[in-house]
């Protein structure tokens, strides 16, 4: 081999690698910006059937059995129950309980039952409560597509260990409201060492933190790419942030820490 053709072959290896570094770069983000896209249809479809619902209930006392029948009723059309990230499919409807029932779409992974989908779970006695469940899930989509729980250096397996300390802390938080005081104890030593190890993640992946405001400039909406007229939960109040589980609702008591918080 003379040495031109050694010197070739070698920028073309190089540009190989250089097209493959621009394709790891620009397809992940191209993806991201489609699933951003169709959360706000998302948020528009659930909140159409979560109106039709309602009125169902208002004219016969229950909510319709599916979707089908819902339809058939008059009280959604065929386009408002189609999942955006459902590749045609309906959006989760039920079961249908005496007066609440639970409408939910895939989400941005376009998979069913996995933690980024989304879902309201709809009473017909408490709107404001629905709405700010509605929200907030949205709001989790979103933060889920965001640098704040993402780095270039991470593994799925990373995300997936991430994800699922977030959502212990969560729980294990709304099990101390409703826990007598030994249980409550433990339950905050468990919360303490998810968030140390959750920390530890985080840090070691040199994860943007969470801004320390919901609004505003610099705070987590604008970040995320919402309005800040999203960042308020169905009785109007400002979300708080949170760095272990992103953000969080006053629940109906408006006060932060209680029982009814989610």
């Amino acid at each position: 081999m003379t040495r031109e053709n050694g010197s070739a072959l070698i920028a073309v290896f190089v540009l190989i690698a250089i097209f493959g570094a621009a394709v790891a770069l620009i397809v992940p983000n191209a993806l991201r910006g489609l699933g951003v896209a169709d959360l706000g249809n998302t948020e528009t479809r659930i909140q159409r059937l979560a109106r039709g619902s309602d009125e169902a209930y208002r004219h016969m006392g229950q909510f319709p059995s599916d979707l089908d029948n819902a339809e058939r009723l008059g009280f959604v059309t065929k386009r408002d129950r189609i999942d955006p990230f459902g590749g045609g499919a309906d959006l989760g409807y039920g079961p249908p309980g005496a007066t609440t029932v639970t409408i939910t779409s895939r989400g941005p992974d376009r998979l069913a039952d996995t933690n980024d989908d989304i879902s309201e779970a709809h009473d017909a006695r408490n709107p404001g409560r629905a709405r700010s469940r509605n929200r907030l899930r949205l709001w989790r989509a979103r933060f889920y597509l965001s640098d704040y729980l993402s780095a270039p250096s991470m593994t799925a397996q990373d995300r997936k260990e991430i994800r699922e300390r977030m959502r212990w802390i969560a729980i294990k938080m709304r099990w101390t409201y409703h826990s007598p005081r030994p249980v409550q104890n433990r339950l905050r030593r468990d919360v303490r060492k998810l968030r140390a190890e959750l920390h530890a993640l985080l840090a070691h992946h040199k994860v943007q933190k969470v801004p320390k405001k919901a609004t505003g400039p610099k705070g987590l909406a604008q970040s995320l790419g919402l309005p800040d007229a999203l960042a308020v939960d169905g009785l109007a109040n400002t979300f708080s942030t949170d760095r272990e589980v992103g953000f969080s609702s006053d629940g109906l008591d408006l006060k932060h820490g209680t029982r009814d918080d989610f």
